[in-house]
């Protein structure tokens, strides 16, 4: 399957909101914030977790 962009960005971008239970897609600091947290002393204990940064999707 030929994947096409959407034509209309804002559309594409509000279908998609609607699907997370959050209600909107991550701030890119959201996830950075993972990222550091994982790279930092406190995550030191952290081994072959799964961290979910979905907005409760996969929670469904």
């Amino acid at each position: 399957m030929l994947y096409l962009p959407d034509p209309d960005p804002i559309a594409a971008r509000d279908r998609f909101d609607r699907v997370i239970p959050r209600g909107t897609m991550a701030a890119p600091i959201e996830i950075a914030r993972i990222a550091l947290f994982l790279a930092s002393d406190e995550a030191s204990y952290i081994t072959g977790a799964a961290i979910p940064a979905d907005g409760g999707y996969t929670a469904e």
